[in-house]
């Protein structure tokens, strides 16, 4: 009889604690499934890039319905090894192969339809006459902003997957040589 009690024991004890197990399980995934435990940044990532580096946590798209819908807020460092004057920001939706926007609509011939708004790079400063913005020292960042990027129905924590193209000239004394560097961003809309 003195092991049937305890068996008894075992069993009262397993069913009183698997109900509040599963009962806490049911609420972390209910939790998980509608976005309370997730964080914004950790989904972010980029690949693609050569010299011109995105840092994530300046970086990132509104959607379509939020606070600042369709800006683009892009932080990059220079990693050329030499001052670069940048020529031009392009942005793709890279899900359907899409333009969004532009820093200006001579950048390129894709750009002439989807040049951005209110377009800031280096905290506003306009292009020079040649069209070029300021010049950024090896090693510095520099901020890229750009309204008027807007995918259609999108929504704040929503993924996107954009493509970045970013025009610049590497300076070598007096030359210019010309370069073209992108890759791919992915995270949620903002």
């Amino acid at each position: 009889m003195g092991t049937g009690r305890r068996a008894q024991s075992s069993v009262e004890y397993i069913v009183n604690y698997g109900w509040a197990i599963l009962v806490i399980l049911v609420v972390g995934v209910v939790l998980w499934q509608l976005g309370v435990l997730k964080d914004k940044n950790s989904s972010m990532s980029f690949n693609g890039f050569g010299k011109i580096k995105p840092q994530l946590g300046g970086t990132g798209l509104g959607s379509s319905a939020g606070a600042t819908p369709g800006v683009f807020e892009g932080l990059f460092s220079n990693g050329a090894g030499t001052k670069i004057n940048i020529k031009g920001v392009a942005i793709w939706d890279d899900d359907n192969g899409a333009i969004l926007c532009c820093s200006h609509a001579t950048y390129s011939a894709d750009c002439a339809a989807v040049a951005g708004t209110n377009v800031l790079i280096n905290g506003g400063a306009a292009p020079d006459p040649s069209g070029y913005f300021p010049r950024v020292s090896p090693g510095d960042t520099f901020q890229v902003h750009i309204e008027g990027c807007t995918i259609g129905g999108s929504n704040s924590g929503d993924p996107y997957n954009i493509r970045v193209e970013i025009g610049y000239d590497a300076l070598s004394g007096k030359e210019k040589i010309p370069h073209n560097d992108g890759g791919n961003i992915r995270g949620n809309f903002e």
